[in-house]
C-alpha cells in the first residue's frame, strides 16, 4: 500500500489552498476528532468516518463535519486528502479506493507535522502526562494572549478546543507508539517520564530510550528539551541528549524545581524554583503528584518563552483538567465516580493513589477495563500489582481497539495474577450490564468507585450516572 510520509507529502500537497476536502478515517479516535475539528476550524471541509458513533463523532457531526458509521468506499467521494489513524487496518475498503483512485493517503502524524512545520512546534512526549501537560500548555498560552493550536487527544473541561485561525504557536502530544514522534518538527520538546509502552513494537525499555533520545536531539540549536528528572528512565538518558536541556521534578537537582509540596484531595499547592531562584506559589485544581510535575513540565515552556510568572499562576490555578483525566462525572447512590483513562500499570498506580487521597474514609472500588491484548499479556505481571490501593477490583474483557483477540492472554487470568498479588476482593463480569446490576447492589456512599481504561468504560459510567446518580455540577 501505498501512503505518504513528511518526506513525499510535498509533491501532492504544496499549498494549503489546493486543498478543500480532507476525509479523515478513523475519526472517532481522540487525536483525529481533535485533529478534524482543527481542520474544519481553519477553512476546510471535512468529513470521517469510523466503526461505532461515539460522543466525539456526535460532537464533530454537531460542528459541520460529515460522519459516516462504518467504512465504505463511497465515503471519500470527492476528497483530495484521506487521512489515516494508527487503529486503521491496511485493508481498509476507503484506503484501498483512495489508493485506486490515486488520491494520496496521509498518516494523522503526518499531517501534524506539516501544521507544525509552518509554526512554533511544541511536541509533548512520555509515556503518562502528555494530554494534560498539553492542555496546561495551552491554557498558559491563552492566558498570556499567544495565538495557539492544540492537537491534544482529551477536551479541556474548562475552555474546550484550543485553536485559533492563524496560530503562532501549535502544541501537540508527540506519542511515541511506531516511532510516530520522530516525524515531528519541534522547537520545544518535553518528555515527562519514559515507561515499558508498545513494547509489541519496540520489544524494550531500551529500544523505547533510544527512539526518545532521538526524539529529543532532533530539536535545533536555538531549542530546547525539557526532560522529567523524577523518571528513572529519564535520568538515564539525560547523558545522551546533544541540545539544549532543561530539567524539572522534584528531585533536587532540577533545573525547575517544586518545593514545599502539599498534596490535598483535589488538588496541590508548591513553591516553584528556577535555577534556585524562587519564582512563586502554585496553586492547582486537579490532583496528584503527577499533575504537579505537569505543571512543572508547562512552566518550563513559560520560562522558555519569556512569560510572566504571574500569568503562569494565574492560568494553573484556573486549569481544571482534561475529561477522563480523574475526571468526577458526578454522585452514584452517594458515591462519586471517577473516570480515569489510565491503561498502563504505572499510571493506574498514581491514579489509585490519587484516589486514596481523594477517599478519606471511604472503601475504593475500582473498575479497570483491560487496553490491548498485547499490552496486557506484556505488562501481566505489573498489571497484577497495580491495584493494591484499591479495595475491590472489578474487571471486564479485554477491550482490542485495533488487534484480535489472541488466547495468551484474559481477564480470567489477570485476575489470578492480581489475587497472587495479594488483592483478594477481585472479580471479573462480561459487560457494562452486568456490572451495573452488582454496582447498584453494592455501592453506598461509603465508597468511591474509580473508572480505568483506554476502551470504552466511559459508556459504564455515562450510564450510572444517567440511570441512578446526579451529575457534578
Amino acid at each position: 500500500m501505498r501512503r505518504s510520509t513528511s518526506s513525499t507529502l510535498e509533491k501532492f500537497f504544496p499549498h494549503w489552498d489546493k486543498c478543500n476536502h480532507i476525509h479523515l478515517v478513523g475519526v472517532g479516535g481522540a487525536g483525529m476528532s481533535s485533529l478534524a475539528l482543527i481542520l474544519l476550524n481553519h477553512g476546510y471541509m471535512v468529513s470521517g468516518s469510523d466503526l461505532n458513533a461515539s460522543p466525539n463523532t456526535e460532537m464533530l457531526s454537531e460542528k459541520g463535519v460529515r460522519i459516516f458509521i462504518g467504512h465504505h468506499p463511497t465515503h471519500i467521494h470527492n476528497a483530495h486528502i484521506v487521512v489515516y489513524s494508527a487503529a486503521v487496518p491496511h485493508e481498509n475498503s476507503e484506503l484501498n479506493e483512495a489508493i485506486r483512485r490515486e488520491i494520496p493517503i496521509i498518516s494523522r502524524i503526518d499531517m501534524i507535522a506539516e501544521i507544525m512545520k509552518r509554526k512554533y512546534g511544541i511536541s509533548v512526549s512520555g509515556t503518562h502526562g502528555k494530554t494534560t501537560t498539553t492542555s496546561m500548555i495551552g491554557t498558559i498560552l491563552e492566558d498570556a494572549q499567544l495565538s495557539s493550536t492544540l492537537l491534544v487527544g482529551g477536551k479541556l473541561r474548562s475552555a474546550g478546543l484550543i485553536d485559533h485561525r492563524s496560530p503562532d504557536y501549535v502544541v501537540a502530544e508527540a506519542c511515541e507508539a511506531f516511532g510516530d514522534f520522530l516525524h515531528l518538527p519541534s522547537i520545544i520538546t518535553i518528555i515527562t517520564n519514559i515507561d515499558d509502552d508498545h513494547l509489541d513494537y519496540y520489544k524494550s525499555l531500551t529500544a523505547i530510550q533510544k527512539a526518545f533520545i532521538q526524539f529529543a536531539n532532533q530539536v535545533p540549536f536555538y531549542g530546547q528539551c525539557i526532560l522529567c528528572l523524577d523518571d528513572r528512565s529519564v535520568r538515564e538518558i539525560l547523558p545522551k541528549i546533544q541540545v539544549p536541556t532543561v530539567t524539572y521534578g522534584v528531585h533536587a537537582t532540577s533545573d525547575i524545581l517544586a518545593k514545599n509540596v502539599e498534596l490535598k484531595a483535589l488538588g496541590s499547592e508548591f513553591d516553584v524554583y528556577y535555577q534556585k531562584s524562587k519564582l512563586g506559589h502554585i496553586q492547582l485544581n486537579v490532583p496528584g503528584l503527577f499533575n504537579v510535575q505537569n505543571a512543572l513540565a508547562s512552566i518550563g515552556v513559560a520560562i522558555k518563552l519569556n512569560l510572566k510568572f504571574a500569568r503562569v499562576q494565574r492560568a494553573l490555578k484556573k486549569f481544571s483538567g482534561v475529561e477522563r483525566r480523574f475526571q468526577i462525572l458526578g454522585m452514584f447512590q452517594g458515591a462519586p465516580v471517577i473516570d480515569d483513562y489510565a491503561h498502563h500499570p504505572t499510571a493506574i498506580v498514581a491514579t489509585l493513589q490519587a484516589a486514596k487521597k481523594f477517599s478519606g474514609n471511604r472503601k475504593i472500588i475500582c473498575v479497570f477495563q483491560p487496553h490491548l491484548f498485547s499490552r496486557t499479556y506484556l505488562l501481566r505481571n505489573k498489571f497484577s500489582k497495580a491495584f493494591l490501593n484499591a479495595d475491590e477490583v472489578i474487571l471486564l474483557p479485554i477491550y482490542a481497539s485495533r488487534e484480535s483477540p489472541s488466547n495468551r492472554i484474559s481477564s480470567t487470568i489477570l485476575m489470578s495474577g492480581i489475587r497472587r498479588s495479594g488483592q483478594s476482593k477481585v472479580e471479573l463480569f462480561e459487560n457494562f450490564l452486568e456490572v451495573q446490576k452488582y454496582l447498584t447492589s453494592r455501592i453506598t456512599h461509603n465508597h468511591v468507585l474509580v473508572l480505568i481504561g483506554a476502551g470504552d468504560i466511559w459508556k459504564l459510567g455515562k450510564s450510572l450516572i444517567e440511570a441512578h446518580g446526579e451529575h457534578r455540577s
